[in-house]
């Protein structure tokens, strides 16, 4: 985000002067300082960030628009964008087929990605209202939980629709700064038809212009509120994130490894719905010197069977490892059914949960040890 913002900062500065942007690059009177901005931030971030492919496409509509403004010499300013995006393709295109033959050694290319939940009404309209209204979302369940303030959304939405009240007499700028927030959330949503690529995290760049829109909204106000009104959004912003550090934001695995230690205890089996739950739990187990070893989990339903009809006991665990589950919790559900109805069920947090089942003629005795 950091380096699209610099590279922003290099794209305003060519907005703000579009005869100075349309000089030769070699004239002593061109806007080379701001060229030069916008060439390295962009450089570096097409060369972190994939995302940041993106950002090439809403500048060089941007340059467009501004090569059109009357002061422009457009075929020059034009030429100008040429030759520097010319050199950032020589620079970058041998490192992304460097990149290429690098991931492809290690398996099919997009092979992880599945783990990318597709774009939902419901969760678009969430995760926008997280990324540019600062509300507090949770970054695997996409659960919205309430800000310390709750009408913030509204506040920065008012703001920005005062912002572009007040950038209605700088058409460039509006233009400029329209497509730099738009372009990206558009273009995940349409790689997204075909690919989900839509994360919050993806989003962050756009929303520096954004936020520039918004706070613009405060120049609408008379002068002698400006200040206040700049402070006190700032203290709002800040109590508004606090609940962040206490509330749930991420699955309880802690809480579920606290749960599973008599399992591991008894050598009871696991039976999980993600392969990757052993090794969430694990994570935490490991601070106790335990571990749930492959030999007592299993994603298997027959396994599970043979072992409750040898007396043993199961326990089911469901739980978010990422944003998109291999398997709903309704499906998981359906599938453990067969096991018969859990003994004890036992809440993780807000997004695991374990059944403990056990088998005729069991040896546990009761279940007051697994509470």
């Amino acid at each position: 985000m950091l380096l699209v913002a610099i590279s922003f900062r290099g794209l305003v500065q060519l907005t703000l002067d579009p005869k100075g942007a349309s000089l030769p690059l070699w004239d002593a009177n061109a806007t080379r300082h701001a060229w030069a901005v916008f060439f390295l931030g962009t450089l570096a971030a097409v060369n972190v960030l994939g995302v940041a492919l993106l950002w090439v496409v809403a500048s060089s509509l941007a340059i467009f628009i501004i090569s059109g403004h009357p002061s422009a010499n457009r075929a020059q300013l034009l030429c100008n964008s040429a030759l520097l995006h010319s050199a950032m393709a020589t620079i970058t295109v041998p490192v992304y087929i460097a990149m290429y033959f690098h991931v492809r050694a290690y398996g099919p290319l997009l092979q992880g990605l599945d783990w990318i939940p597709p774009v939902t009404v419901n969760r678009l309209l969430q995760e926008i209202r997280s990324v540019y209204l600062l509300q507090i979302c949770g970054p695997i369940s996409s659960r919205l939980f309430p800000g310390g303030v709750l009408f913030m959304d509204v506040l920065i939405a008012s703001f920005a629709i005062l912002g572009l009240f007040q950038l209605r007499r700088l058409p460039l700028m509006l233009s400029v700064l329209t497509l730099a927030v738009v372009v990206l959330p558009l273009g995940l949503l349409a790689i997204s038809i075909f690919l989900p690529m839509w994360l919050p995290r993806y989003l962050l760049w756009s929303t520096v212009p954004f936020f520039i829109v918004s706070g613009l909204g405060i120049a609408q106000l008379p002068q002698r509120f400006q200040l206040a009104a700049t402070m006190v959004v700032g203290f709002l912003v800040f109590v508004n994130l606090m609940p962040y550090y206490t509330i749930e934001t991420k699955p309880r695995w802690d809480v579920a490894a606290r749960s599973l230690e008599p399992a591991i205890a008894n050598g009871d089996l696991v039976l999980v719905a993600d392969y990757w739950v052993p090794r969430m739990v694990n994570f935490y187990l490991s601070r106790e010197r335990l571990v749930l070893s492959r030999d007592h989990w299993t994603s298997e339903i027959t396994t599970a069977t043979r072992w409750l009809a040898d007396g043993g006991r199961v326990w089911a665990v469901f739980g978010r490892v990422a944003q998109a589950d291999h398997e709903p919790m309704g499906s998981f559900l359906q599938r453990i059914s067969a096991l018969g109805s859990p003994v004890v069920q036992i809440g993780a947090g807000l997004d695991v949960i374990i059944l403990v089942f056990e088998g005729a003629g069991s040896t546990h005795g009761t279940t007051s040890s697994v509470k």
